[in-house]
């Protein structure tokens, strides 16, 4: 993912995510602005602005998740170190508002 000018990337990390038709393997990409995950498969990639996010949950006991809530879609991210990434993503969204 090409980041724009004003943003910076923050965290890039291999994950697998699940939606509701969606379950695939590829690369999470966390910038200042925007959340990314790019398949390494030839499916469409996912772009969520933080802005639209609504919901940041830990989900699972033994193998944390993170999930995350937009008004549209609720996305499932199994990522390594998911207590990390909720934090920073709630520090950026405390930080836009």
């Amino acid at each position: 993912m090409q980041p724009d000018r004003d943003e910076q990337v923050l965290l890039e990390r291999r994950a697998s995510i699940r939606g509701r038709r969606l379950r695939a393997v590829g690369t999470l990409t966390v910038t200042s602005k925007k959340l990314s995950f790019r398949p390494l498969a030839r499916e469409r990639s996912i772009t969520v602005s933080l802005t639209a996010i609504q919901d940041i949950r830990i989900v699972g006991l033994l193998f944390k998740k993170l999930r995350i809530s937009t008004r549209r879609h609720v996305y499932v991210l199994y990522v390594k170190g998911a207590d990390n990434l909720a934090g920073l993503l709630r520090t950026l969204l405390a930080h836009l508002t």
